[in-house]
């Protein structure tokens, strides 16, 4: 039953008197099943905005109001019965005019590939065969949702492309990954990917191969792949499809009638193509007759053809340094916060970054300490903020042990006279984090550069958590010693070991989630909560209350000077209240880790909103923690007259490990990274400014919270510069 039908009111029965009839209301639909096509509807709604109201309506090529030409190319794809029966019509066919791509696709059996030269529309194409399917899947909640997807990111060979997709659904569309693979599983979504020709050369043929192995395995509600056509016919592997097209280029009657239709300002660019045979082979591009509009229509007929005749090698080029001109001296006449220097400079290394890290859309907060510009600069980010980690730790240290004085009465455990005081913590942790520093540099680099298997993972994981504890018992070693050696006894240094390795035993498990302390920096855009993952976390949270519980015993037997016989033990009002300490914070720290999770997030509407995000939901996660963990130790010990500052102490220590948990640290990151590159003077201190303003200029196209580059061609184009050796300063 699609969506519409069930807000509309079905009759059922007949009349009973005069006014009155029954009325049958459709059932509601379950609650799974409604939240998931309420997800399904932010994922429709994403794929609209973006790429619909965001890239086609504001396309450069929306100045070209062309029809362009097809034709079938059958000979490019392998059909899937072509080696069982000879099937007719196996040349080359012009497609009338007229026809829609949508048309185009049912024909091919939903299985489509796009051909044409650079700037001949496969995207705009693409993207209107997008527009086409999203208003059936509005019309009909059983269509699949078409989402875009970019190939240009597909970087590793070794990985599934099912893999792939749940990946970009979450970093692109930020579409949970269990959300994401349920909905492959299913044939939910109908993947339109574009950009075969930007996957990297040497693993080209591999993508075609992962393509060609996901359909069979998993069977797809459709597909549609675009490629330049000389990187394709290059390929020694072809698609699996029912069909291809090719895009003509326009031809010289339709390039004529679109300048002559343009007035005035295109009659120079009109008379000096009627005039150059070369330019007029230029202009048969949708996208170079653009730009040639914006770029040539101020030049004088003498200033177009010196142009054209001193770069008759490298037209292209010619033509977007002259497109780049004209932009600037367009908008000369406004007030410019940047300079023209800064402004090339700024664009050819995003550019340059966007192309080797293989990102289509630039979002600010997709940035990562590897687009820093030197080794050097690298160094420098990743000792700050294994320094900031080092200090954290300390001071939650330092929280964790003031709060245990008042939680466990431990007033007199000290080292002849030395307490555990928050300078000797914040040292402690200092050096500690350096050290893991350069366990890091050295170990654990390397492999986060590759894929590695989930065993390795896991190894991984191991590996980290026993780095992060030797080197926390090494230390606190060193300080036992400093402060009394073997005159104290090797006891008392169980307390801070034992302390510090709760919180080192999760730090290693963050590390190794994340990859990294100082690399992949991860956002936190929206929370969420499970009540069946809380259950299980509740689970987990008292099977681990209870081992600290025996752990607990076990250590208060060994650290106290007086018999552990002497307490007797059942009759002990301290028994009774550390074991609520136990099994009852267990279970609700547990229940909250694991129910507070992510959920999906309806759109990106401003720069850095990923950032801004996060930083709200690290407090939200923050007072969620420190509230619900503070607050029932603070009762626990009011009950049995005890000071419930114990409480507050805990409270806040869980209040600061959520917020650096939950996208706080990364927002520490991101924003030192910012720092560095802005010294490096390769991003402007206002980055979301000065990308509006190069949009202004058309170089840029803002999508949602995102930035493109006009045309892949355009952002070649600026990737090729060389970089200034620095910028003038703003």
């Amino acid at each position: 039953m699609n969506l519409k039908a069930q807000r509309d009111l079905s009759i059922a029965g007949d009349v009973i008197g005069r006014d009155k009839i029954t009325i049958n209301l459709p059932p509601p639909l379950p609650p799974a099943e409604a939240k998931d096509r309420a997800n399904l509807l932010i994922l429709l709604h994403k794929v609209k905005t973006f790429w619909i109201e965001g890239v086609l309506e504001k396309s450069v090529h929306n100045a070209v109001l062309l029809e362009l030409g097809k034709e079938t190319k059958p000979e490019a794809v392998d059909h899937p019965w072509e080696m069982v029966l000879e099937l007719p019509d196996q040349t080359n066919q012009i497609i009338p005019p007229g026809t829609k791509i949508i048309d185009i696709f049912e024909k091919m059996n939903r299985a489509l590939l796009i051909l044409g030269e650079p700037g001949s529309g496969k995207t705009i194409t693409l993207i209107e065969l997008a527009r086409d399917l999203i208003s059936r899947a509005e019309a009909d909640p059983t269509q699949p949702i078409p989402v875009v997807f970019n190939l240009s990111s597909w970087i590793d060979k070794r990985q599934s492309l099912h893999d792939w997709l749940v990946f970009e659904l979450s970093t692109k569309y930020q579409i949970p990954k269990c959300i994401g693979y349920a909905w492959l599983k299913d044939n939910r979504t109908l993947p339109l990917f574009d950009g075969l020709d930007e996957v990297q050369s040497e693993i080209r043929a591999s993508c075609v191969e992962a393509i060609n192995h996901f359909a069979e395995t998993f069977g797809l509600p459709g597909r549609v792949i675009c490629c330049r056509i000389n990187e394709y016919s290059a390929l020694a592997v072809r698609l699996k499809l029912n069909g291809a097209i090719f895009l003509q280029s326009l031809t010289h009657t339709q390039v004529d009638n679109y300048l002559a239709a343009g007035g005035s300002n295109l009659i120079t660019l009109r008379q000096a193509l009627q005039k150059d045979n070369a330019l007029q082979e230029l202009a048969q591009s949708p996208l170079m007759l653009s730009i040639m509009s914006l770029a040539y229509q101020d030049l004088s007929l003498k200033d177009l053809t010196d142009a054209v005749i001193v770069t008759n090698n490298d037209r292209r080029k010619n033509l977007f340094n002259i497109y780049t001109y004209s932009m600037f001296k367009r908008k000369g006449k406004f007030e410019r916060p940047y300079s023209n220097t800064q402004t090339m400079h700024w664009l050819s290394w995003l550019a340059q970054k966007m192309t080797k890290h293989s990102h289509a859309v630039f979002l600010i907060e997709s940035m990562q300490p590897n687009w820093l510009q030197t080794h050097w600069h690298h160094s420098i980010y990743s000792l700050v903020m294994f320094s900031i980690y080092g200090i954290v730790v300390g001071l939650n240290s330092g929280v964790f042990w003031l709060a245990a004085k008042e939680l466990f009465d431990i007033e007199k455990v000290v080292m002849k006279g030395h307490g555990y005081e928050m300078n000797i913590w914040l040292a402690a942790s200092l050096i500690w984090a350096l050290c893991i520093g350069l366990v890091y540099e050295f170990k654990f680099k390397s492999l986060e550069a590759n894929e590695i298997s989930q065993r390795a993972k896991y190894l991984q994981t191991a590996a980290q958590i026993v780095v992060h504890a030797m080197t926390w018992t090494f230390i606190w070693i060193l300080i036992w010693l400093y402060l009394g050696g073997q005159n104290i006894g090797l006891q008392r240094l169980f307390q801070p070991l034992i302390t510090g390795a709760f919180v080192v035993a999760i730090l290693g498990a963050w590390n190794s989630s994340r990859q990294s302390l100082v690399n992949n920096i991860q956002t936190v855009e929206a929370l969420g909560w499970s009540w069946a993952e809380a259950k299980r976390g509740a689970i987990w949270g008292l099977a681990g209350g209870i081992a600290l519980w025996c752990i607990w015993l076990l250590l208060d037997a060994l650290t106290w000077e007086e018999p552990f016989v002497q307490y007797q033990l059942f009759a002990s009002e301290w028994f009774y209240r550390y074991s609520l300490l136990y099994w009852l914070v267990g279970p609700i720290v547990g229940m909250i880790f694991f129910g507070l999770g992510s959920r999906v997030l309806k759109t990106k509407a401003i720069p850095n909103q990923g950032i801004r995000l996060s930083i709200s939901n690290s407090i939200i996660a923050g007072f969620i923690f420190g509230t619900f963990t503070g607050l029932p130790i603070a009762l626990i010990w009011a009950a049995f007259g005890r000071s419930p500052k114990a409480g507050l102490g805990m409270g806040l220590l869980y209040f600061a490990t959520a917020i650096l948990w939950y996208g706080g640290w990364d927002v520490l990151r991101h924003f030192m990274l910012r720092l560095i590159l802005h010294f490096e003077r390769n991003t402007p201190r206002r980055y979301a400014h000065f990308l509006d303003y190069a949009a202004k200029l058309n170089f840029l196209q803002k999508v949602g919270g995102g930035y493109i580059f006009i045309h892949r061609l355009l952002l070649e184009h600026f990737a090729a510069m060389p970089l200034q050796s620095k910028t003038q300063k703003e």
